[in-house]
């Protein structure tokens, strides 16, 4: 038996020991010199926080909201409301012989017609929707609008417009009549 084993005291081979795991840790973390460990330190259960963030800059919150404001209008504003170019706004009509007492009036928002004599009630109706394109004859515009009955399905009236040399309306299904506008 080795003498010097025999002579060691318990004391001592605990320093040993511990010597010899904080150069075992030591060699783990890439570092040979021995580290005592912190007897005031217990071994943790939780993982260690992480840094907290800075809070976000005034300016870049500023932004931010306005960008969400500016999104929040564009979701839900209401639409446009349809209208009808000032060109055709005004009062038409024919010098046809069947509708010389029918008057057509359209504005930017809603069509009226008189079916009869001045003495004739003339029905209002509002634009729903108005579209537009080019065809040979000028611009055919297409113009969707609700009778009274709120139960009625939505009419569509179209007519063409033609500005030269003098304004001119061609209701889409009978152009061959000419509708004029009132001075």
């Amino acid at each position: 038996m080795n003498t010097e084993a025999r002579l060691r005291t318990p004391e001592a081979m605990d320093a040993d020991d511990r010597l010899l795991r904080a150069l075992i840790a030591g060699a783990s973390r890439g570092s040979l010199e021995p580290r005592e460990p912190n007897p005031r330190r217990r071994p943790s259960a939780t993982p260690p926080r992480a840094a907290a963030e800075p809070p976000a800059s005034p300016l870049l919150t500023l932004f931010v909201g306005g960008v969400i404001l500016i999104l929040l209008v564009l979701i839900f504003r209401p639409p446009p409301t349809p209208q009808l170019p000032r060109e055709v706004w005004g009062t038409w009509t024919t010098t046809d012989r069947r509708y010389a007492t029918r008057e057509l009036t359209l504005n930017s928002r809603a069509v009226a017609l008189r079916t009869g004599g001045a003495d004739t009630a003339v029905s209002i109706h509002v634009i729903r929707q108005v579209t537009s394109s080019s065809v040979p004859l000028g611009t055919l515009f297409t113009v969707e609008y609700v009778q009274e009955s709120a139960f009625s399905e939505p009419v569509t009236f179209e007519f063409i417009y033609h500005a030269a040399p003098t304004p001119e309306i061609l209701l889409a299904h009978q152009t061959d009549i000419v509708w004029t506008r009132e001075p």
